[in-house]
Order: structure tokens, then C-alpha cells, then sequence
């Protein structure tokens, strides 16, 4: 009932000297004593050590205790206290090193007066924090602005979860009125520890991978950590991991952690720097994961991943056909609509950078049967370039409905022929040809817009397209 009250009660710290309920806490037989064993059973409250209210209750709903605490808490509540206490505590493995610094503030008639260390574990969420640690100490400071910082070493089972943990220290008079005269209990929110990172940049995409140690926290719930990249915030998460694949090579990078808990954020951890240079020297990665589908009936869909690669420039892609140069483009995808007959086709891409051709891809093999592979051609016709505006290459497509000379020339905007792309004999069927920009010296046109035009024995269209640089 207590537990469920705890907005009504916020100084109230329930603790129960029962263990686990088969193992009394330590202390529990002289802190029964304390009071003349005058401690029957439960439920027991003892407000600020001065009066006690033991079992019984009107109703389900525990009406009588309910009313009997509720005067009582606050009197205790709004009574100005002699002492102020001041903890902080840090984790070295299994040991909790704790400090309670106590300053007098109004002068203390009391004797035989004694600080209480005590650590308390939450068994489960219906039950109330058992003590399972208890140390005490001589407590003799009486007069105002006496100071002095006690300190206890307490020892922590490496199965309990540190969220159901919590330490409370209070000073109490063990003679008279048994009064306690001032608690404490602190919020811990460490820092992470011990960041460390490792790189991949051979990895696609390439990776900084970040870990850390838990941090020491008390009376507080850790909810999640935040990661700082270059003073900035870079994302949240819950694990004590990361793995940052949004970066630049030939870069530098600081990290940093903190924790984020109930009551705040913590210090930041260590900052860590890592450069994402691995070498001066270009290096050219290839294309991966190179894959195709058939996605209509004479149509091969190719994808490919980029590459990963640093100290130069990505220009464009090359696609293979046949372990020949068939066509280039900017993209990482590409469909091949030129399938006019049944068989196996291999494709692999290269990509191209400033300091020249990387290796291939993997190799992909798709197979077409002659039920994949659409008819003749009910007439010949001149298809649109694809891409169009392109840079620096482009592929044009035409269809055949009988075995025919076909002639492919490209013109400039004042009708002049640039570039001659085919004049021979090609089967019925869809084809199509590849330019790359270049007149027939093979040096770079200018930007512009240019026309394409196929030509046979009965058959002449013309269409337009643009080289934008």
C-alpha cells in the first residue's frame, strides 16, 4: 500500500528486515531490540524513529493504517533537521565505495548516536526493498558547523540487476526517543566507461564500431545512451554498442557517450578520435552484390551495390554483356531490353573513377528459354535513348520487323553528322546501340542537343536527345 503511495509519501523510504523472506537481513534481530521488540509483526512503520504504527487495518483497501501514517509522516516531514548529509558513491567491480559527508547545523543534545550504511535490494516489483546490507559507525559530532566525511565499503552480488539497488545512510540516536536525525540516499548517474572503438573500411559499407562499459548507477533508471560525433548528437540507443556506417573516408571523427537516465544525463565519457585515412594512394573498389531478374519477357534487370573507395572521383558504371562493353551509366541499376534470342547471358559491372577502371564485379548468369523471348516485331520503329538528358552516355533502341541494313547516325543542331553508331545487317528483333558523347575521332562533344537517326531501305525516324555536361 505503501509502494503504491510513494507520490504521497515521497521522503518515505520502505524497507522490510525480513531478507527474502526466508533470511532475516543483517541487523534485524538489533534493530527489533532497538525499539523493545515492541515490533509484533506486519506491516510496521517507524516514523523518524519515534513512533511506531504495527499491523491491523479497517477494510481492504488498509483504511486505518493508511490514516494512522498519514499525520505522523508529516510531522516527521516538516521537522527542520540538525544534520545535512551529503553522499556520492563509485564502483570498483563487486565493491561500492560509499561517502556520506554530515555537517552540523543545529546542536545536537542526543548521545549515543550512531551513521547507519545501509543497502537495500528490490526483490521484485510487489515487494518493498529488503535490507541486505547493514554497517554502522560512531557518530560524535555534536556542535554546529562540525563536519566530517564517513565512508563504507560494501559489497555487491554480481547476479543482482544494479536497477533494484539502492544505498541509504541516516544518522540515529540509539538512546531515548531512538530519533533518527537526518537519511540521505543519492542518485548515482556514472558515466559510461572505457570506450574503445575498431574500424572495417573494407567492409560495404564501411564501419566504426564503438563499445563501452556499463556505467555505476544508483537510485536511478538508466534508459538509454546517447552517442556525440564531433561535438553533435548523433543518435540514441539502448545497447552499449554502436556501429556508425554513415561517415566519410580520409576524415576525422571524435565519439563521446553519455548516459541517459530518469533523473538526467550523465558526464560524458572519454572522447575518442578516429581517422577514417587508411592510405594516400587512390584505391579503386569494386561493385558488389551484383544480382538480375528477368522482370518482363525480354527484359534482365541489373543491380549492383557501390563500392567503396577513396582518394579519387566515381565517374560512372560500365556494364558487361557477354565479358564485352555493352553499355555505361551513372546508376547502380540498369535493364537490358536488347534479348532477341533464347541463351545464356552474363553480366558483370566495373565502375570507373578518375584514376581509372576498377576490377569486376561478380559475375551473373541468366539464362532465357525461347518462351522468354518476345516475337518479331510487328513493325520497325525508332525507340526513345535512355538516359535522356544523359552524361556521358547514353543507349538507343530500335525494332526490326525483318532482317534489314539499318544505319544509325547522330546529327548536330546544325544537321551535321557527328557520329556514325551503325551500318550493317542486323537480324529481326529489338536492338540497340551504345554512344558515348564522342564524335568519330572519339574526342568529348560539348553540351548541346543532338538527333538520332535510324535508317533502312523503307524505313526513316528521327528523334531528339541531350548531352548535358
Amino acid at each position: 500500500m505503501m509502494v503504491e503511495r510513494s507520490d504521497e509519501f515521497p521522503l518515505l523510504i520502505p524497507l522490510i528486515w525480513q531478507g527474502d523472506g526466508q533470511n532475516a537481513s543483517p541487523g534485524n534481530s538489533a534493530r527489533r531490540n532497538l525499539y523493545g521488540n515492541r515490533i509484533p509483526g506486519m506491516p510496521t512503520t517507524i516514523f523518524g524513529g519515534t513512533r511506531d504504527e504495527v499491523g491491523g487495518t479497517v477494510g481492504e483497501d488498509g483504511t486505518y493504517m493508511l490514516n494512522a501514517f498519514r499525520p505522523h509522516y508529516h510531522v516527521i516531514a516538516n521537522t527542520p533537521s540538525s544534520l545535512e548529509i551529503d553522499m556520492a558513491a563509485t564502483r570498483e567491480g563487486n565493491i561500492l565505495s560509499v561517502s556520506a559527508t554530515v555537517e552540523v547545523v543545529n546542536n545536537i543534545t542526543a548521545t549515543n548516536n550512531r551513521i547507519i550504511f545501509i543497502l537495500t535490494y528490490n526483490i521484485s516489483d510487489s515487494y518493498i526493498a529488503s535490507v541486505v546490507r547493514y554497517h554502522e559507525q560512531n557518530f560524535n559530532l555534536t556542535g554546529v558547523g562540525q563536519t566530517h566525511t564517513f565512508t563504507q565499503n560494501i559489497e555487491i552480488n554480481p547476479a543482482w540487476e544494479m536497477e533494484r539497488v539502492k544505498v541509504i545512510s541516516f544518522v540515529q540516536t540509539f538512546s531515548g526517543t531512538r530519533e533518527i536525525l537526518q537519511a540521505s540516499m543519492p542518485t548515482i548517474m556514472g558515466a559510461p566507461q572505457n570506450l574503445a572503438y575498431q574500424t572495417d573500411f573494407v567492409a560495404t559499407p564501411p564501419e566504426i564500431r564503438l563499445t563501452w562499459d556499463e556505467p555505476t548507477h544508483l537510485n536511478a533508471t538508466l534508459y538509454s545512451y546517447i552517442i556525440y560525433r564531433n561535438g553533435n548528437h548523433h543518435t540514441e540507443l539502448t545497447t552499449p554498442s554502436f556501429t556508425d556506417r554513415n561517415f566519410q573516408l580520409n576524415s576525422v571523427y571524435t565519439y563521446s557517450v553519455v548516459a541517459n537516465y530518469s533523473s538526467g544525463v550523465s558526464e560524458p565519457s572519454e572522447t575518442i578520435t578516429v581517422s577514417t585515412s587508411i592510405s594516400d594512394e587512390p584505391y579503386l573498389g569494386a561493385p558488389t552484390n551484383l544480382t538480375a531478374t528477368k522482370s518482363d519477357e525480354n527484359h534482365i534487370s541489373l543491380e549492383w551495390t557501390t563500392p567503396v573507395y577513396f582518394n579519387t572521383t566515381l565517374l560512372h558504371y560500365k556494364v558487361y554483356k557477354n565479358d564485352s562493353p555493352f553499355t555505361e551509366t551513372e546508376d547502380t541499376f540498369y535493364t537490358d531490353t536488347t534479348i532477341v534470342a533464347d541463351g545464356t547471358y552474363k553480366y558483370y559491372v566495373t565502375a570507373v573513377f578518375t584514376d581509372g577502371e576498377s576490377d569486376p564485379s561478380n559475375s551473373y548468369e541468366m539464362t532465357l528459354s525461347d518462351s522468354d523471348i518476345f516475337e518479331i516485331p510487328v513493325f520497325t520503329q525508332l525507340g526513345n535513348n535512355y538516359p535522356n538528358p544523359f552524361n556521358p552516355s547514353t543507349t538507343i533502341y530500335f525494332d526490326l520487323h525483318k532482317d534489314s541494313v539499318a544505319r544509325i547516325e547522330v546529327f548536330n543542331i546544325r544537321g551535321q553528322i557527328v557520329k556514325t553508331l551503325a551500318n550493317s545487317l542486323f537480324e529481326s528483333g529489338r536492338h540497340s546501340v551504345y554512344w558515348n558523347g564522342t564524335d568519330e575521332n572519339e574526342q568529348n562533344l560539348s553540351s548541346g542537343i543532338y538527333f538520332y537517326r535510324l535508317q533502312t531501305d523503307d524505313f526513316t525516324e528521327t528523334k531528339r536527345m541531350i548531352l548535358m555536361k
